[in-house]
């Protein structure tokens, strides 16, 4: 089973970015437009949860979490600093 999550204020290069950040982290995240024939006017992400127990789900989540606060810490670090770049994440 898969949760869809909707990124807005992201274009799809700060999508990538979050992916990779998560990934380094130990967050396999998937971008939604993987399964687009051409990219979606936003970007997304695909997350898996039907594997995982519950600790684990919730382990991830809050790490989810930190890779969006980072996130969103890289992004008021580039409004002050504009050759840094970050973004917001939201699910609609």
């Amino acid at each position: 089973m898969y949760v869809l999550a909707w990124l807005r204020d992201y274009d799809h290069a700060a999508a990538e970015e979050l992916i990779a950040h998560a990934r380094s982290r130990g967050l396999g995240l998937h971008s939604v437009s993987l399964h687009y024939t051409q990219p979606p006017p936003r970007p997304g992400l695909m997350l898996g949860f039907a594997r995982l127990s519950v600790a684990a789900l919730h382990e991830a989540m809050q790490l989810l979490g930190q890779c969006l606060d980072d996130m969103s810490a890289r992004r008021k670090h580039a409004a002050m600093a504009p050759w840094c770049t970050a973004a917001r994440f939201a699910v609609s």
